[in-house]
């Protein structure tokens, strides 16, 4: 299950149209916690894109770090590489308080709210830039591949929710689901 829905998820690489150099800036903003095993590829993958801005990943809450480096100590290595990443620590106060500092923090033109367990393709935040700048006041909303491990157990959800964003484009372009009615928040 995990290859086929890789290869789904694989999507072109966006092309540079030169008459929309001046599309907005785009900054993407991560909420985590207690995850910093997902933090380096995700980092890599929104930053591998130049159309992102800058990437804010803000950790909700310090956890319990005695197996590992906790998230905001990943973090901060990571930072020193990737001048474009804005790691921010909060105390602990849900993962929406936490997207809100994120957006808050943001200084590019259109905010691009991702999970933590999310890994964009195709320079994600590219093709965001590229539908706000025909038009203003948009909400873009598109596929969500998870980042599931090669080989080991990941949780429940994740694979519940694998397969079934896997099958949202179908759905959304047959009508059988409305986007905005579908959003997690």
């Amino acid at each position: 299950m995990r290859a086929a829905y890789r290869a789904r998820m694989e999507l072109p690489r966006a092309h540079t149209d030169p008459a929309r150099a001046a599309s907005p800036t785009v900054a993407v903003v991560v909420a985590t916690r207690g995850r910093p095993h997902l933090l380096a590829s995700l980092v890599e993958a929104v930053l591998d894109d130049p159309g992102a801005h800058e990437l804010i990943v803000v950790v909700d809450g310090e956890e319990n770090a005695s197996t590992g480096p906790s998230s905001a100590e990943v973090l901060e290595r990571l930072a020193a590489r990737h001048e474009r990443l804005a790691p921010l620590t909060l105390a602990h106060s849900g993962q929406l308080r936490a997207l809100e500092a994120g957006i808050a923090r943001a200084t590019a033109e259109v905010v691009l709210l991702l999970d933590d367990d999310v890994l964009p393709t195709c320079h994600l935040a590219s093709g965001h830039a590229r539908h706000h700048g025909d038009r203003r006041g948009l909400v873009v909303v598109g596929t969500m591949p998870v980042a599931l491990p090669p080989a080991g157990r990941v949780g429940v959800g994740t694979e519940l929710y694998a397969p079934h964003e896997g099958r949202h484009p179908d759905n959304t372009s047959t009508g059988r689901h409305v986007p905005l009615t579908r959003l997690w928040m």
